[in-house]
């Protein structure tokens, strides 16, 4: 009868730890609009680039006045807006052979050097409304474009409030150069604010030096409040190896 008592709870305890983690892996949507890039230019954004195609001609092999073909610079798309260097530079596979992680597009963020001075520029999203203390986790895919070094791929990762930034990330810190570059490697940030409120993410590419026009690729932006349940579900899952340890020594004792 000990053995049957053991066994239930056993069973109850994995139970519950299945309905929590079926309950944190029930789809959220993301706090990021337009992470994966796949709508251009909306509004009063300019529906062409700054050489001339249109989002779709990103797709159609047209070629642009720079003979660009597969990629442009837009001063800003869907839910994404620039204002460093000479804007966002929305690539396809049809850029340089390389697939995108989600969808059909993605960015660079050491863009197209049109000035002479320098090609450092970057995307960010407004009015990411937070609540406070409240656990988040941010994430993207990112990678280098060319095998060269940290300091020429380097991006910052910003969210700022009114008053400056709150939090400041380096994907460099999680990025593995020692594989095939470019590969698209999963990045993530957890983070809490202390006040509620509307928050802005910005992805900038910040190399020492100029920018040369190689830099790094961002993908598939998320941002997700970390559910309560993905929490218990860890408390429970630790709970129910203490109690089995607990058991199999006892068993041992016997």
């Amino acid at each position: 009868m000990r053995y049957f008592s053991r066994t239930k709870t056993a069973l109850g305890i994995a139970a519950m730890c299945g309905a929590l983690s079926m309950a944190a892996g029930t789809a959220h949507a993301s706090l990021i609009q337009n992470g994966s890039f796949e709508t251009g230019p909306t509004g009063g954004q300019s529906a062409t680039g700054l050489y001339g195609l249109t989002y779709s001609e990103l797709l159609d092999g047209s070629v642009g006045s720079d003979g660009n073909k597969g990629w442009d610079v837009y001063a800003g798309i869907d839910h994404w807006s620039s204002n460093q260097g000479t804007g966002i530079e929305v690539q396809t596979e049809g850029a340089i052979g390389f697939t995108p992680k989600d969808g059909d597009y993605y960015i660079e963020l050491d863009s197209e050097d049109v000035t002479g001075s320098d090609a450092n520029s970057n995307a960010y999203q407004t009015a990411i409304s937070l609540a406070a203390n409240t656990l988040y986790n941010l994430t993207y895919w990112f990678t280098w474009r060319e095998d060269s070094s940290a300091a020429d791929n380097q991006i910052t990762v910003t969210l700022s409030d009114g008053g400056g930034a709150v939090e400041t990330w380096d994907p460099n810190t999680q990025y593995d150069e020692t594989g095939t570059i470019p590969d698209w490697q999963f990045i993530s940030h957890a983070f809490s604010v202390d006040a509620a409120g509307d928050y802005t993410l910005a992805f900038a590419a910040t190399p020492v030096g100029s920018g040369n026009e190689f830099g790094g690729f961002i993908d598939d932006v998320a941002l997700n409040a970390v559910p309560l349940p993905a929490a218990a579900w860890f408390m429970l899952t630790a709970l129910g190896g203490l109690i089995g340890t607990r058991w199999l020594k006892k068993g041992q004792a016997a």
